[in-house]
Formats: structure tokens, sequence, C-alpha cells
């Protein structure tokens, strides 16, 4: 997948849209739930049960 940025507008009740390219490459359906984490440098979304890595620059 190539990296690119996409920006939204949160509608008057507080919601974005995937756009349909990010949820076929993650396999996303219709009523799939996601995982909104918050972190030191923005928000993840991810389906649940991914598991995220840090990994350290040495």
């Amino acid at each position: 997948m190539i990296t690119f940025g996409i920006q939204k507008k949160i509608d008057n009740l507080g919601r974005i849209a995937l756009p349909k390219e990010i949820r076929e490459f993650y396999c996303m359906d219709e009523n799939d739930k996601v995982e909104i984490v918050p972190t030191e440098t923005g928000i993840l979304i991810r389906k649940p049960g991914y598991k995220v890595i840090k990994i350290e620059n040495e």
C-alpha cells in the first residue's frame, strides 16, 4: 500500500468515513468493529486483534 494522506471532515454527529481503498486493503466490511487508540503522535484506527509492536532504533 502506498502511504498517502487523506483529509476528511467530521460530520455533525462526530463521524468520519474511511475511504474505500483503505477498507478494501484491510478487508473491512460493513458493521465490522474498529479500535480507536490515542497515541503520542496522533490517533490509530485498527481492526481489533491486530498486534502493534514498537521497534526501538539501535
